[in-house]
């Protein structure tokens, strides 16, 4: 091959390999986002766990012991909203709608 015939080459081929590095980078930004994300949720999960095992070992679940693990299950929900993008704070704001 020529001088000029590997440029044109270079010439074709660095807009493509420029886009795809970009992509690369950006692509990278994402799954870091998502890998946090997954984190959290599966931290949100254990401590759930490790909070209702202990409401159950002693057989009788106090309103505080109660209160603990329902906390947690919301924060298990928005967490798991938040790797999906959807908002599921409204199951725990809404108003109970009164019987006719």
């Amino acid at each position: 091959m020529s001088t000029f015939e590997i440029v044109e080459l270079l010439t074709k081929l660095v807009p493509y390999l420029m886009t795809v590095a970009i992509g690369a980078i950006g692509g990278w930004a994402i799954v870091k986002k998502k890998l946090a994300q997954i984190v959290n949720l599966a931290q949100k999960v254990l401590n759930f766990l490790v909070d209702l095992k202990a409401a159950i070992e002693d057989e009788a679940v106090s309103e505080a012991e109660f209160q603990k693990v329902w906390a947690n299950g919301q924060e298990i929900l928005k967490a798991f909203g938040e790797i999906i993008g959807y908002d599921f704070s409204y199951l725990f704001t809404a108003k109970a709608k009164k019987g006719k």
